[in-house]
């Protein structure tokens, strides 16, 4: 078993990797960075992957453009998560997030 350590480069570069992509993602546009962090709660799942892989590599300058690059199964996939995570905003009175997520929402249909 390898010893997990600061030195040991493979113990967090895993880690280090999200978030630096997840800071690339911060700097595009708002929504997208709500959207980036709605989905991080669902990064198990391929088709979750592949969203954020697309909102990672695709500098998008708005959650218009984004939402356009979806084919059918992942704006399905993410209507899904929008709506359970549009909920659990709601439900906490995160008003900022519902906002922001409400507007990718709206643009997948």
């Amino acid at each position: 078993m390898p010893q997990i350590s600061s030195q040991n480069p493979s113990w967090n570069s895993g880690q280090k990797r999200r978030i630096q992509r997840y800071k690339k993602v911060n700097l595009i546009d708002p929504t997208l960075k709500y959207l980036s962090e709605a989905l991080s709660n669902y990064r198990d799942n391929e088709l979750c992957q592949n969203i954020m892989g697309k909102l990672e590599r695709g500098n998008y300058a708005s959650e218009e453009l984004f939402v356009k690059e979806l084919d059918e199964e992942e704006a399905t996939y993410l209507n899904d998560v929008l709506e359970n995570e549009l909920a659990y905003a709601k439900r906490v009175q995160y008003v900022q997030r519902v906002k922001e997520l409400t507007e990718v929402y709206e643009l997948l249909f």
